[in-house]
């Protein structure tokens, strides 16, 4: 009885799997005692480095991104909902900088197969980013999409202003409109403090729960 896509692995190395198809390979064995002895491992599917999980629940999901061109940058994800379905996620962003400038524009689609519900999701985004000073900037944004179905992409813009209190800790702050099918046309204050890690930015918009904390104040 022979078992599909087999591979040996010999005593103190393990089998290089970058490749594909090299479903077997063959590694000098050691010896014990005037014997051979062969550490073998067998695997029923090849599982490839982008993979974010191994499981055969999972099978399939990966998760990766890149730069195609200098300045054009791609991501595409696959993503398993135990029960419930499959999501499909690709995007292409532009960008281009100056000393004064940062622009950054993209396009995404989502394809989602989900209980009595199959179709797609199409947006658009970008981002200006103004920074006449080394610690002061102005950022525009906004995002279109004629389908926000299941909120896999949106319309909204908005406006924030930024600065650098020290090299490492700064606050955000702004406003921007979003519309939910439900409710229309919706305003929320932005307030983003944030945390500078070498190149990283870390931070979270605190905006929206201000907000909720003054207006339950006022109405009580």
């Amino acid at each position: 009885m022979s078992i599909p896509h087999k591979e040996s692995i010999s005593y103190g190395k393990a089998v290089n799997t970058l490749n594909p198809k090299e479903y077997e390979v063959h590694k000098p064995s050691g010896k014990v005692s005037g014997m051979n002895v062969d550490f073998k491992l067998y695997r029923p599917f090849y599982v490839p480095l982008y993979y974010t999980n191994p499981s055969p629940m999972f099978y399939g999901d990966y998760s990766t991104a890149g730069r195609i061109l200098p300045s054009l940058y791609g991501t595409g994800s696959q993503s398993t909902l135990p029960g419930l379905g499959r999501i499909n996620r690709i995007s292409f962003m532009y960008g281009w900088s100056n000393d004064y400038f940062d622009v950054q524009a993209g396009v995404s689609a989502t394809k989602y197969s989900l209980p009595y519900s199959v179709g797609q999701s199409f947006g658009a985004f970008g981002t200006l980013l103004y920074h006449p000073r080394e610690r002061f900037h102005i950022k525009l944004f906004g995002s279109y999409s004629p389908d926000s179905r299941y909120g896999f992409n949106g319309t909204s813009y908005g406006t924030t202003v930024g600065y650098d209190v020290t090299d490492r800790f700064g606050v955000e702050v702004g406003v921007q409109r979003y519309y939910e099918p439900q409710r229309g046309w919706q305003t929320a204050p932005i307030a983003i403090p944030y945390y500078k890690f070498n190149k990283l930015k870390f931070g979270i918009d605190m905006g929206g729960l201000l907000y909720e904390g003054i207006r339950n104040a006022v109405n009580k």
